[in-house]
């Protein structure tokens, strides 16, 4: 690599951190007299004075600042090109046409989709939507970027291309959408949204480093410069939160990399590298549903049994919790970039099961939740199970 586009790079990522340091103390004189505040409730919200919003907004310019800046010193311009791509499934064959991409168009369209899903969280954190209502827009927002980006052709599972025809669009909303709501979820306590984004973003440019896709590999890591430059003010105690602004475009961000990282030239989707990257995060959520589905309630109904919750309800410190919860994730972006590494993805999912295993078996998040699936099934099996045939006996028949 070019001296000269290291040397580049670390100004722009240090213009990036003193940038979004600076729109964040804006922001946090801004939020309260436009009304962006987070009361707390002594409930679900445990800090302890009110907390400015708009950390998101913040991100979001000083993102957009750093990549204008890298795309007009770093970045050549090209329109990008469409090849056909046949795919065999048994004895049908399907053909898709697949655009690849120019660096600049999948920026053009990651930081357009980001805004969008920032302006749906603005809109929440002042007026809160309905979690129906805030669905069907994430879904709307996802779409121009599952419209115009290429399409997915298949997806990789451990060596396995399984095609998926005219479906890609269909899931990369459906991916998109699970990994926004996963950082919302997940943003529920001082940094750790904002520590799990900076995370994600550094393994996703370690694998797009491993394919030779330095832009991609240069966007997320102005990302993790741009969250670090917020993460100033957000540990903590935080001096300002992301708000829904800010997690569910760090949600869209973090999956946007994890399909344009993980994606072959053929167009195939590598998702389980991108799955343990994400574990944290997709965890909560998955267990946050099972949790909620078993108990009877809405899946968007809130609750405070999140994995910050638990650990805290187990006597950590807010510090404490976080640097476990960064540990983890850290942990899991380790095991995806040494599997892909070694062309071994079994190494990494074997590794991200133990890790979440042990979660679970040391009863610090995930334990009740499997308690409630496991007896669940046991219930199903029950009402499963065929009744065995009743013996005759002919002392009742003569009793009768």
């Amino acid at each position: 690599m070019d001296v000269s586009l290291i040397s580049a790079m670390i100004l722009l990522a240090g213009f990036a951190v003193c940038g979004t340091a600076s729109l964040t103390w804006l922001a946090r004189r801004i939020a309260p007299r436009l009304g962006y505040v987070d009361c707390p409730d002594a409930r679900r919200k445990l800090h302890r004075l009110p907390t400015p919003l708009l950390g998101g907004v913040a991100v979001l310019i000083g993102l957009a600042s750093t990549v204008l800046l890298f795309s007009l010193t770093l970045v050549d311009f090209t329109l990008p090109t469409t090849q056909i791509v046949t795919q065999t499934a048994g004895e049908m064959q399907f053909k898709t046409a697949v655009v690849s991409s120019s660096p600049e168009y999948f920026l053009v369209w990651a930081i357009v989709t980001a805004a969008m899903f920032c302006g749906i969280g603005i809109y929440d954190d002042r007026w809160p939507l309905r979690p129906r209502t805030k669905f069907c827009l994430q879904v709307l927002a996802c779409l121009p970027y599952a419209t115009f980006m290429p399409a997915l052709v298949g997806v990789s599972i451990l060596g396995w291309d399984i095609p998926l025809g005219g479906w890609g669009p269909a899931l990369t909303v459906f991916w998109l959408v699970a990994c926004v709501n996963a950082f919302n979820l997940v943003d529920g306590m001082d940094g750790q949204a904002t520590s799990l984004g900076c995370i994600a973003c550094t393994a996703f440019a370690g694998l797009a480093l491993l394919q030779g896709d330095l832009v991609t590999a240069a966007f997320a890591l102005l990302i993790v410069a741009n969250l670090a430059g917020f993460l100033i003010f957000n540990l903590p105690p935080a001096k300002i939160f992301l708000g829904d602004a800010g997690s569910l475009m760090l949600g869209f961000l973090a999956g946007a990399l994890a399909l344009k990282s993980a994606q072959t030239t053929s167009g195939q989707f590598a998702i389980l590298p991108s799955c343990v990257i994400l574990a944290v995060p997709l965890f909560d959520t998955a267990m946050a549903i099972v949790r909620r589905k078993l108990n009877g309630r809405g899946i968007g109904e809130a609750d405070r049994e999140h994995i910050h919750h638990c650990l805290q309800d187990r006597g950590l410190s807010r510090w404490n919790a976080l640097a476990l919860v960064s540990s983890v994730a850290a942990i899991q972006g380790l095991l995806a970039v040494i599997g892909s590494m070694s062309h071994c993805e079994s190494i990494s999912v074997w590794g991200s099961i133990c890790v979440l295993f042990s979660l679970v078996r040391s009863q610090l998040f995930g334990y009740r939740e499997a308690s409630l699936a496991w007896q669940q099934l046991i219930r199903i099996n029950a009402r499963l199970r065929p009744v065995p045939p009743r013996r005759f006996n002919p002392l009742e028949w003569l009793a009768f």
